[in-house]
């Protein structure tokens, strides 16, 4: 049975700075996520996706202990 790997394989639709559409997988989106301007394909795709990306992000970086928190906060950068 053929399988498909989303981690490697391409099948998120986005569109790098140059106007250049193209299918990365989950890796790559996250690895040259600066070299990808949007996530491409239909306003309901493009919110799916975008939620999913979040989900993992925040999955794979949240801070666990207080100390952590602490750390992410002081050493936050002013965006304002």
């Amino acid at each position: 049975m053929p399988t498909y790997r989303l981690d490697s394989q391409p099948w998120i639709p986005v569109v790098d700075h140059s106007g250049a559409p193209r299918h990365v997988g989950l890796e790559e989106a996250f690895s040259a996520s600066a070299d990808i301007a949007f996530i491409a394909g239909t306003p309901l795709e493009a919110v799916s996706l975008t939620r999913l990306l979040l989900a993992i992000a925040q999955l794979a970086a949240a801070p666990t202990t207080l100390e952590e928190w602490r750390n992410l906060f002081e050493n936050r950068k002013d965006t304002m």
